[in-house]
């Protein structure tokens, strides 16, 4: 589980912080495996970077819905807040 945090925040780190699509890519990727695997702050920047879209990822509004409910089923209090904020019906 540890790893699994690590990987998704550093993931983060890279995607939002690297310039080049290499490591913008490879950040995503490790969001995405967090993701996968239940880190709830990666399943809300995943659902974040499928809302806005990037040159790594088309602008997806079911794939934001997605992971912002599994980040609002374990009870992330960012991605409820991020929910209502922009309108995401949860189900």
């Amino acid at each position: 589980e540890e790893f699994v945090q690590w990987a998704g925040d550093y993931g983060e780190m890279m995607y939002d912080f690297e310039t080049g699509f290499d490591g913008k890519f490879h950040g995503f990727e490790l969001i995405y495996i967090s993701a996968r695997l239940g880190y709830e702050d990666a399943q809300l920047k995943l659902g974040k970077i499928y809302g806005k879209g990037s040159d790594i990822v088309e602008l997806n509004y079911e794939k934001e819905k997605y992971w912002i409910t599994e980040a609002c089923k374990q009870g992330n209090d960012d991605a409820i807040d991020y929910a209502w904020i922009n309108n995401i019906h949860l189900e």
